[in-house]
């Protein structure tokens, strides 16, 4: 009885998988979908089963951590790994990027890659913790993929399911570098765009060290100016504000508090502000 509960409850998960939508070409060369032909199941019989499934669901070969971002790229750099971030929003059972996950775990064409040498981490949004990643990507969109060295420097993004589940990032070498633009705010892509995102991402970080001293303040504070140089939005002027701060730069603080104020009309940007000022 309970062999056939099981067995009917996975049929049933494996039939939602292929109805999601989500990365369809891929997600059904992985999970061969077989149709539910048994009496209609109740709603609560439903949900039960994603549970299920999201619950006892376990990464073959994924080394997942579990925490913050931050808690994530610490542990990369103890154990000298490549960090794979890719990102999600809210708790939704098997979303978009559960799905990008077990894909990518399960891809065939990836079996003689040899995992061990990267830490997966997925990013949710939801963990007000983690939302400087996408201040500085300036977007909220997932699933997106960023991809850290084993000293903690953004080296990559990939953007949507497809790209990120395929691994061809994996495959042609992690440090390989599409030269497309991302769907962001910003008007940077490739290798222009990662490394401009990577400065903001390191300059923040610095921020949130307590143990930041002068010097460190002052090289992040000269990276964020030169960023301005291929452009200049509300995420790296908060941080020249706030680096200003620090170093006692009190004119240039206030140059940079009164731009902010200027583009705080952009509903976007005053959404960036009010979350930014609970965070300083």
């Amino acid at each position: 009885m309970i062999s056939n509960i099981i067995n009917t409850l996975l049929i049933l998960t494996f039939s939602l998988i292929g109805s999601t939508g989500v990365a369809q070409d891929t997600i059904n060369s992985n999970f061969p979908s077989k149709p539910y032909n048994g009496p209609p199941l109740s709603q609560e019989l439903k949900d039960f089963a994603k549970d299920f499934f999201s619950e006892n669901y376990k990464f073959k070969r994924l080394n997942m951590i579990e925490g913050t971002v931050d808690d994530a790229l610490f542990e990369a750099k103890q154990q000298g790994k490549y960090l794979f971030v890719i990102t999600s929003f809210g708790n939704q059972k098997r979303s978009i990027t559960d799905n990008a996950f077990r894909a990518l775990d399960l891809n065939k064409s990836l079996n003689e890659f040899d995992f061990d040498n990267f830490l997966f981490y997925e990013c949710n949004f939801s963990d007000y913790r983690n939302k400087y990643l996408f201040w500085a990507f300036n977007n909220i969109a997932y699933p997106t993929g960023f991809i850290f060295s084993k000293d903690g420097r953004l080296i990559n993004i990939i953007v949507g399911v497809d790209d990120i589940s395929n691994g061809y990032t994996l495959l042609g070498g992690f440090t390989y570098v599409q030269n497309k633009s991302f769907n962001n705010r910003l008007n940077l892509q490739g290798k222009n765009a990662i490394n401009f995102i990577d400065t903001q991402l390191s300059a923040f970080q610095t921020l949130l060290d307590p143990e930041s001293k002068t010097e460190d303040y002052n090289k992040a504070y000269n990276a964020v100016i030169d960023s301005f140089n291929k452009e200049q939005y509300y995420f790296n002027i908060f941080l020249a504000e706030q680096l200003s701060k620090k170093l006692g730069l009190k004119e240039q603080e206030l140059i940079y508090a009164l731009k902010l104020k200027s583009l705080e009309s952009d509903p976007y940007n005053r959404q960036l502000f009010d979350l930014l000022i609970e965070n300083d």
